[in-house]
């Protein structure tokens, strides 16, 4: 990515049936309002919203 980092994204609304509502309870660990675009990161930090300054100092 631009800031030298791997990254993956899944687009929730290209995922179907039980793989779908698995991700959906899997965000709501994160982001109870399952609102989007929502950025995990290593399983402990969460982005919710586009915030560029927050990815940013994320990833200095």
């Amino acid at each position: 990515g631009q800031l030298g980092t791997d990254y993956y994204y899944i687009d929730v609304d290209l995922v179907t049936g039980d793989d779908q509502k698995d991700l959906i309870e899997e965000i709501k660990k994160f982001n109870p309002a399952c609102s989007f675009p929502t950025m995990v990161i290593n399983e402990r930090d969460t982005i919710i919203g586009f915030d560029e300054d927050k990815i940013r100092e994320k990833f200095e």
